[in-house]
């Protein structure tokens, strides 16, 4: 009886820990992973990641936020995303230049940001344009593919594949 009562102490104790932190609360359930930006949190000038395999509604065409991940066009921008249901700006590990941005088409960089055993990756390469043919001025953005890499302390690293645009 004695046993039964103590290791029922334990998964409650275990139980209420874990939804003291919204990262571990949703372990295993579908909030765990990155969520969608609301709209207003991607605006402005700044790199926009959707990760494929998550759909955002609405999505980026419709006018809605349409992105997991935005940082500012500046190298050693913080990064804004959602996870296990709360909004997070993760500062970079490098150093901040607000200087104009320095990448071009056809460019590959990485990027980590971490705070509070968390860690975002990614790994930047060209992505497929969608820049209009004949369009005479160009487009002010790049197209953009990334290998995300997201570790929360204690927990195995998730992989995710993201694909967006850098640009105003």
């Amino acid at each position: 009886m004695l046993k039964t009562l103590s290791l029922f102490l334990t998964i409650a104790v275990a139980a209420v820990a874990a939804d003291a932190d919204p990262l571990r609360a949703g372990r295993g359930q579908p909030d765990a992973g990155p969520r969608c930006l609301a709209p207003e949190r991607a605006d402005g000038c700044g790199c926009r990641l959707r990760i494929v395999d998550l759909a955002c509604v609405p999505p980026a065409h419709a006018g809605g936020g349409g992105v997991h991940f935005f940082s500012e066009l500046h190298r050693g921008a913080a990064l804004v995303l959602v996870l296990g249901g709360r909004e997070l700006t993760l500062p970079s590990v490098g150093p901040v230049d607000r200087s104009v941005f320095t990448r071009a088409r056809g460019d590959s960089w990485r990027e980590t940001y971490e705070q509070a055993g968390i860690r975002v990756r990614l790994s930047y390469r060209p992505g497929r344009s969608t820049c209009p043919v004949g369009r005479e001025d160009g487009c002010e953005f790049l197209d953009v593919e990334a290998d995300v890499e997201i570790t929360v302390k204690g927990e195995p690293p998730r992989f995710h594949r993201a694909v967006g645009t850098c640009g105003c």
